[in-house]
């Protein structure tokens, strides 16, 4: 499941995104980060990424001038 087809433009400060996210009693795992997903986000700081996003789309976080720290999981042992 891609992360991002929300309304995003409230993100203040630190996100840390879930691995699973649950909808209409389904349970999906987060593997990606949309396109512009956080786009002009403009106060959003921090992202912590679950080991489970394999794939960052294009211009996820363009625009977020506040952002100074993106999170990558350590790969498993």
């Amino acid at each position: 499941m891609t992360f991002g087809d929300i309304d995003n433009s409230n993100y203040v400060g630190e996100i840390c995104i879930p691995d699973v996210v649950y909808h209409d009693g389904q349970q999906y795992i987060v593997t990606s980060i949309g396109y512009a997903a956080f786009a002009y986000c403009l106060y959003l700081e921090s992202v912590i990424l679950p080991y489970s996003v394999t794939t960052i789309d294009k211009e996820a976080f363009s625009g977020c001038e506040w952002l100074y720290n993106v999170l990558l999981p350590m790969s498993p042992r």
